[in-house]
């Protein structure tokens, strides 16, 4: 789905099929930040596997210039895990990586800013506590704990159906709403899979324009499957007519159809790979791969094919990059989630998987999405 940082989720009230939005954490919404008193430490948990989710990043504020020291600890003594300090500028100035457990780590010339750090697993899988002390009173955004939806609001009438959504997307800076197109940001569009069509709303549910009929046509849809946002434009998996077309943020018009045909379009994220430049990622699930567009469709990679074995995919439904570039996809028939890391090479190699079949924590059944957040936390 292309909508990262943004909960989603259908409901059934009355007859009517309602799309129901809540904002989290994303800039669009309101969010619970936790605050630390001065000269007290800042305390984060998560849990990192070399072969699943190797990665995760923790926020904090320092309100003042001072020393940072950093302490990691972890429950699985047969793991190696590393630690390091991000600045505001974001380049990561220092790293603990001796093997050692607890690895440990200070820098005396920290500055006032939004600093982090960055936990990773170099072999095996654990669960750890960072415990942080900064200079000063600090907050903290700490991607390992568990932050409960709020509601925000419904688009859609209770009672009759006024759209059948099956993707939706949110116009947002860190997508190109800024400058000439900064009135979009907040935005909502929906692939209206249900009426063959796609829809922008205002962030408290105004309909600004609808686009599309059933067709074949440059603009017409057939079974819209989702939808993804990028620099003004829109980018429509119109999955029964086996293509993407590009159509104008501003008013649904029609403005280019890719060359390149697709068996059955699940999904289409954009994101930026490991060199910063930004890419449509689409999930074709009838051919079991996903696809690395630029936005043009110019170049495309495959990554993926038919199978439940490393580096296989079975009915694939979304893909998402991390912060790196690295690609998380969602196997709906394997049940699993399969990663993919963005080598040096501009390849991609087998990471690893997590995720079976079954109802249990960390267990799925079919998994349809997949976001990742800016500090890398992975949603299903």
């Amino acid at each position: 789905m292309a909508g990262s940082g943004l909960f989603r989720r259908l409901r059934i009230v009355g007859g009517a099929l309602l799309l129901a939005v809540a904002l989290l954490l994303a800039g669009l919404g309101p969010g619970a930040v936790p605050v630390a008193a001065a000269g007290e430490n800042l305390t984060f948990r998560g849990s990192v596997d070399r072969a699943g989710v190797s990665w995760r990043v923790h926020k904090f504020t320092v309100s003042g210039p001072g020393t940072i020291d950093v302490v990691l600890d972890w429950d699985n003594t047969a793991a190696d895990l590393n630690v390091g300090l991000r600045n505001p500028a974001g380049t990561f100035v220092k790293w603990a990586s001796t093997k050692n457990k607890p690895e440990r780590l200070t820098f005396p010339d920290a500055t006032a800013g939004d600093w982090a750090i960055g936990v990773k697993a170099v072999s095996g899988a654990a669960s750890y506590t960072a415990t942080v002390t900064t200079p000063g009173g600090d907050s903290a955004s700490p991607s390992g704990a568990v932050v409960q939806p709020q509601w925000v609001r419904q688009i859609g009438a209770s009672g009759r159906a006024q759209m059948y959504p099956s993707g939706v997307d949110v116009a947002r800076p860190s997508r190109g709403a800024t400058g000439s197109l900064a009135g979009q940001a907040g935005w909502v569009f929906i692939a209206d899979t249900g009426n063959d069509r796609i829809a922008a709303y205002t962030a408290d549910g105004k309909l600004l324009w609808q686009s599309g009929i059933r067709g074949r046509g440059d603009g017409q849809f057939s079974e819209p499957r989702d939808i993804a946002y990028l620099g003004g434009r829109l980018y429509v998996a119109d999955t029964g007519n086996n293509r993407v077309q590009v159509m104008n943020a501003a008013t649904g018009g029609f403005v280019a159809k890719w060359p390149t045909f697709f068996g059955a379009i699940m999904g289409v994220t954009p994101g930026k790979d490991r060199t910063g430049a930004w890419k449509v990622i689409v999930a074709d699930g009838k051919n079991s791969r996903i696809s690395i567009h630029d936005p043009a469709d110019t170049t495309r990679v495959y990554v993926g094919s038919f199978g439940k074995g490393d580096g296989q995919l079975n009915e694939v439904r979304d893909g998402a990059f991390d912060s790196r570039g690295n690609l998380y996809t969602a196997d709906f028939r394997n049940h699993r989630v399969a990663v993919f890391d963005a080598t040096a090479d501009g390849g991609w190699a087998w990471r690893g998987s997590f995720g079976s079949l079954g109802g249990d924590p960390g267990q799925f059944r079919g998994p349809y999405g997949i976001e990742v957040d800016d500090a890398d936390g992975v949603y299903v």
